[in-house]
């Protein structure tokens, strides 16, 4: 009998390890998924914008000349553009994801699962993740950011093109549906947060809905 009774004790014991393993694994999976598609996400704040310059008054003499200046400046932009369109970017990532400290909604933005919003608002805890999980196809740098840089001068810089940080990510049973907070950075007054709502597609994510927290 008490054979039987370890027996069965071993058992629901190697059961709930192996679902309780599951479920960290597909944590983790879609973790990283998730961070991996805001991270290529976030490049498009890196890109330059070109703008179109307005036509000079109609005057002939003047119109030449301008023609001649607009002409070496357009292919002096555009060097710059290609110059830095082409080279390798630097991404630094803090290695904390921050606990939610206050109540957030995305009212008359979306509508979302209100059990997806109250889980995502109580994860208070900082979590800590490993930087070496996200990659980058583009073969850009990413490192740890680590407390030290805020006192240098990086940001927007040589070393540092753009630093980005994230919430704790809140899904939903299925995996399918994800809540996460974001801030990008590239300057010292050039960057914002928002709170974004993702669906899974194809086993890929997808953003659906995103609102504007802070822009500085």
């Amino acid at each position: 009998m008490k054979t039987k009774y370890i027996l069965i004790s071993v058992f629901f014991f190697s059961f709930f390890s192996c679902q309780n393993k599951n479920e960290r694994e597909k944590y983790q999976e879609n973790l990283y998924s998730v961070l991996n598609t805001l991270v290529h996400e976030s490049k498009e704040f890196l890109k330059i914008i070109i703008a179109t310059p307005p036509h000079p008054p109609s005057n002939s003499s003047y119109n030449n000349k301008i023609q001649y200046l607009s002409e070496k400046d357009s292919l002096g932009v555009l060097t710059y553009f290609y110059r830095e369109s082409s080279k390798r970017k630097v991404i630094s990532i803090e290695s904390n994801l921050f606990g939610i400290r206050d109540e957030y909604n995305f009212r008359n933005i979306c509508n979302i699962n209100k059990d997806l919003l109250d889980l995502f608002n109580s994860k208070k805890e900082d979590e800590k993740i490993d930087i070496s999980k996200i990659t980058d196809f583009n073969k850009d740098t990413i490192i740890q950011f680590k407390k030290d840089y805020r006192n240098l001068p990086l940001i927007g810089g040589k070393k540092i093109d753009l630093l980005l940080n994230f919430s704790r990510i809140a899904f939903n049973k299925d995996y399918n549906k994800a809540i996460v907070i974001l801030g990008e950075l590239k300057g010292h007054l050039d960057g914002h947060s928002s709170l974004i709502y993702l669906e899974k597609e194809n086993y890929h994510w997808k953003i659906k809905c995103q609102k504007i927290l802070t822009i500085s």
